[in-house]
């Protein structure tokens, strides 16, 4: 009787044991389960877009551009006509010869110093004008961009998606399955020929 109950005893010790065991084993294949799941769910999608390939053909870019280089064209036209005006008038009063008086020459000089500056300082404000335009052109084209992309991941599901430029070292290598840039640029152009419409 005394050995039925100790193999009892011992026949109970290792069913417990092999349940705790059990149960230990299936919980850490559940939590290691779990933590698969977590990181499927926590995946990180990658994509990059070509900004060198954004800036030669995406329109509302190129037509910004265009516009900037116009305004540009057209300021330097407008200071070198004023430069040769200017220019005009001193090679004007230098065929005088010597008919100019002393105070005529101090006179014509100040003035024409003068002119001068105040050339030189229309021309700092033009460019720093000029300046100032073409950085809201670059917000307004990014603000764009940046738009279109929130629009374009609520289908693609990217975590990131990176500009990359040609010479730029932020990535060493880069997976060209990951490149979505003409995607990004049909998307872009048909957006801006929608808007460019109304």
């Amino acid at each position: 009787m005394k050995n039925i109950s100790t193999l009892l005893f011992v026949l109970l010790f290792a069913l417990v044991g092999f349940l705790f065991y059990n149960q230990l084993s299936s919980k850490k294949a559940s939590e290691h389960k779990d933590a698969q799941l977590d990181a499927q769910a926590h995946k990180i999608n990658v994509a990059y877009v070509d900004i060198d390939s954004l800036e030669k053909n995406y329109q509302y870019f190129k037509d910004m551009q265009n516009a900037f280089e116009k305004k540009r064209d057209s300021i330097d036209k407008a200071l070198n006509s004023d430069y040769n005006i200017i220019e005009r008038e001193r090679e004007e009063f230098l065929k005088k010869g010597n008919a100019i008086t002393e105070i005529e020459a101090e006179n014509f000089k100040i003035a024409y110093q003068q002119k001068i500056q105040n050339l030189e300082n229309k021309k700092i404000q033009l460019s720093k004008d000029l300046e100032s335009k073409q950085n809201l052109m670059m917000n307004e084209v990014l603000n764009r961009i940046e738009s279109y992309m929130n629009e374009y991941n609520k289908n693609s599901h990217y975590s990131f998606v990176f500009g990359v430029m040609k010479g730029n070292m932020m990535f060493l290598h880069k997976d060209t399955a990951c490149n979505i840039t003409d995607d990004v640029l049909k998307g872009l152009n048909a957006d801006y020929l929608k808007s460019a419409k109304k």
